[in-house]
């Protein structure tokens, strides 16, 4: 019950630091404007560009060690809104009815995240949760103690090439109002971020086409859209329904914190940019501004689409001879430098490597294909129309079948043109030439590092082209004259990749911790303070013991989580972190859990003592967290053992 009691306390209090910390400037931006909206796209613009507007003043004020004044800033925002009279509330029918399909559809599918995350004393994890979340977690950790923020699993090591806003958001708004981040990543979130996706589309393409039934049908397809990949199951393929074409369909979207903040910042970017067109207010300007320059630091892959958007406006307005838009431009430019191009990885590079998405699909999710056998069969015999064939069947299976039903809307969208029945626009140029970028860079282009990490470009490819086939679709039904049927035949074909994914996130039992491990982690939470640096060894499971090898603890590590960092509220030495940061050194810091596997399994152990002793010594070491006791270390009084149960020793370091 005191659980229940908490979050139900922490819900209320988030519900007012959103009012408070993003729809209050959000406001007072659009007021001081006077950009005209009604009101869900008062609620969605201003709620959204708030949002952002929110974490650059945190961003800001880090810098300057100043974040104690984000509250007195924002209460002054308030007063300066009860001014203007801002929070009207003219609630009109027409309006608001066609939110509630949309708020059932954005409770379903917020459900990928609400199943996981802490329930009375149970803590538990679904899915794709049992690993990212970690990550996110142990970042949100670090910013709320640290600015600018190291690696939280490598402590004393920079942050560098991450988009780190989203935690910044999050670790701010847990400072600000004292709400866990559990609560604010799996809970509470999720809903905002579902409930402004949802809004954000309906409100654009209502704006857009003026049509109710086709801004409903546009949120639907870009929340529960699916592929063809059914088909396979049809004739006995195995593969998963998400994507087993390569694009993992939108369903899931929420277990990515930043790619679903970025939807809501591209679709506030879309609606901005098409009132623009629309009204020709320069008011709107300014969010084009706020809203592109910050994108790149809450997911680098929708900067790089957005800005494409940017030029591509540039452009056009040159051409008209206006040449206000280079100051926004410009103006984007210079944010995207201060955020993103302070904490880019030197390092970091894109390498052209034509079609390399869909021939990985090809070799991976639908290997009965043979095409990696093919491949090489028409190289070594230099079959050029041979190459030519498979490479462009992997491009159409890549893309078709991730399409699924949208490419019905896309195509119709072709004797539409023909027949002048869709008028070229400029806002339409700039929504398909970021189409074109959000599915041709990963089309050609791969990164260092997290190599499949491009991919996610694909995502925004999905969204898009789901907007767009909305109007596609809906003009298709109206043609063949059986509209409802039509729609319901298109919902029907599209709903398997969908329901496998939510179904599974409602159904899976996933990881639940154990009372021993959360027992542990809410002790070592109790010493010291987050700066207290923990070094973890291996799990039970793999440590080996007296013939434990250098490879073998590297093994561990690529599969183990930074779970105890952010359960545990600690920074750790060494803790691995989903990402390939190039530059940072992990054989050496893997070195000195190799030293202490040896130290206490090996009979000539003395020498590696010393290596311990300066290691702990030299990077501030504060706690071993063991599955086993170091009984050998324990008799040189270098290390105290403080706490032990069934699922770990804790040792705190005396030097």
């Amino acid at each position: 019950m005191n659980e229940l009691f908490r979050l139900f306390f922490e819900l209320l209090i988030f519900f007012f630091s959103v009012f408070l910390s993003f729809y209050s400037p959000g406001k007072l931006i659009s007021k001081t404007l006077k950009l005209k909206l009604n009101l869900p796209e008062n609620i969605f613009l201003n709620i959204s560009l708030g949002m952002v507007i929110f974490t650059l003043l945190s961003y800001v004020l880090a810098w300057f060690k100043a974040t104690s004044f984000l509250i007195p800033i924002l209460i002054l925002v308030l007063l300066l809104n009860i001014n203007k009279r801002s929070f009207p509330l003219n609630f009109r029918p027409k309006n608001i009815f066609p939110l509630i399909p949309i708020f059932i559809m954005s409770i379903i599918f917020s459900s990928t995240m609400l199943t996981s995350g802490q329930f009375g004393e149970s803590i538990k994890f679904v899915g794709i949760n049992q690993s990212d979340s970690f990550w996110h977690l142990s970042l949100i950790n670090e910013l709320k103690n640290h600015f600018p923020p190291d690696n939280p699993g490598f402590s004393g090591v920079a942050l560098k090439g991450y988009h780190f806003f989203f935690n910044l958001l999050l670790a701010q708004i847990s400072n600000s109002f004292n709400i866990s981040p559990m609560s604010l990543y799996f809970h509470f979130f999720p809903l905002l971020f579902s409930l402004l996706w949802g809004s954000g589309v309906y409100v654009f393409v209502r704006r857009w086409t003026g049509n109710n039934n086709i801004s409903i049908l546009a949120v639907f397809l870009t929340l529960f859209g699916g592929s063809f990949s059914f088909i396979l199951r049809l004739f006995g393929h195995p593969g998963s329904l998400d994507d087993a074409f390569g694009i993992t369909q939108p369903a899931s979207s929420l277990v990515n914190p930043p790619f679903s903040i970025s939807v809501i910042i591209l679709i506030a970017f879309l609606f901005s940019l098409l009132q623009y067109f629309k009204s020709n207010n320069r008011g709107w300007l300014l969010p084009l501004v706020i809203l592109a320059g910050s994108a790149s630091m809450f997911k680098v892959y929708v900067g790089i689409l957005i800005f494409s958007g940017l030029g591509t406006v540039m452009l056009l307005e040159l051409l008209k001879k206006r040449f206000s838009f280079i100051l926004v431009f410009f103006g984007a430019l210079i944010i995207f430098l201060g955020t993103y191009g302070i904490f880019k990885d030197p390092t970091s590079r894109i390498f052209f490597d034509p079609l390399w998405s869909p021939n990985r699909v090809m070799e991976a999710n639908l290997s009965w294909y043979g095409f990696a056998e093919k491949y090489d069969t028409y190289t070594k015999q230099g079959v050029i129309k041979g190459l030519l064939e498979i490479e462009f069947f992997a491009l159409v299976v890549f893309i078709i079948g991730s399409l699924g039903t949208r490419i019905f809307g896309l195509i119709y969208f072709i004797p539409l043109f023909i027949k002048r029945k869709i008028k070229v626009t400029s806002f339409g140029i700039v929504l398909w030439v970021m189409t074109l970028v959000s599915i041709l860079v990963p089309l050609f282009f791969i990164q260092s590092g997290k190599v499949f990490e491009m991919i996610q470009m694909t995502w925004y490819f999905l969204f898009l082209t789901s907007i767009i086939a909305s109007l596609g679709l809906y003009k298709l039904a109206e043609h063949l004259k059986f509209n409802k049927i039509v729609i319901l035949f298109f919902i029907i074909l599209t709903l398997p990749s969908a329901y496998e994914k939510i179904n599974f996130y409602l159904t899976s039992g996933g990881e639940i911790l154990s009372k021993e491990y959360i027992a542990s982690t809410k002790f070592l939470k109790s010493q010291g303070n987050y700066d207290s640096t923990v070094l973890e060894l291996p799990s039970a499971t793999t440590y080996i013991g007296i013939n434990t090898t250098k490879e073998d603890v590297n093994s561990w590590f690529g599969g183990s989580t930074p779970k105890l960092l952010a359960l545990s509220n600690k920074r750790g030495y060494i803790n691995n972190e989903f990402i390939n940061f190039l530059g940072v050194d992990y054989s050496s810091r893997l070195g000195i859990v190799v030293s202490i596997i040896k130290y206490e399994n090996e009979q000539d152990y003395v020498k590696y003592f010393s290596d311990i002793k300066d290691t702990l010594k030299n990077n501030k070491i504060s706690y071993i967290y063991s599955p086993k006791p170091l009984l050998r270390l324990e008799k040189t009084n270098i290390i105290q053992r403080v706490f032990q149960n069934s699922a770990a020793f804790i040792y705190k370091v005396n030097l």
